[in-house]
């Protein structure tokens, strides 16, 4: 006995699951203005498991540039001394030139192991008003960056090995 598979009973929910699959991709109207993304890594010490740094929100205002990343996978940074020695401060451009006067920082070492570290920054004094949007590359370096480097005149911290260097682009409109 032979069997002939009719392919036109499969086509209707196949093409069902198209469309609903396009829908979901290309509906904007409960999303952020940036989704979550993962950065992309250059290592300097190659590991098994290397620390994942990912883009949680931004927003931008006429004034202020904020966003926050969360870094998985770092254990290295348990107390804040650590973080500041670690963690280095990014470094930000945008396609537009804006410059930035003032720079703020706001961190929580997470209790669980296992957490992220989230970070957020606001990058403010920006002057955007006639501005849409914002195209923003942000690098963020894992590794030595704690005061020894910068003055003589204190306590240096401990010396660690370069980890990685993360690179970020995103776009955020600009609202009043």
């Amino acid at each position: 006995m032979k069997t002939i598979f009719d392919f036109r009973k499969l086509l209707l929910p196949v093409l069902a699951l198209t469309l609903l699959i396009f829908s979901a991709c290309t509906d904007t109207s409960n999303q952020q203005h940036t989704a979550l993304q993962t950065a992309q890594v250059t290592l300097f010490a190659p590991t098994a498991q290397p620390a994942v740094v990912e883009l949680r929100s931004a927003t931008a205002g006429t004034d202020q540039l904020t966003f926050t990343i969360a870094i998985s996978g770092l254990e290295l940074v348990s107390d804040l001394t650590d973080f500041d020695n670690i963690i280095c401060e990014p470094y930000l451009r945008t396609d537009e030139h804006v410059q930035f006067t003032s720079y703020y920082r706001e961190s929580d070492i997470p209790t669980e192991l296992g957490d992220p570290i989230l970070i957020t920054y606001a990058y403010g004094g920006m002057q955007a008003a006639d501005l849409q949007q914002l195209h923003v590359h942000v690098d963020v370096t894992l590794g030595p960056c704690g005061p020894d480097f910068h003055e003589m005149s204190v306590t240096p911290a401990p010396r660690i090995d370069p980890i990685a260097n993360y690179s970020l682009s995103f776009t955020v409109p600009i609202e009043d």
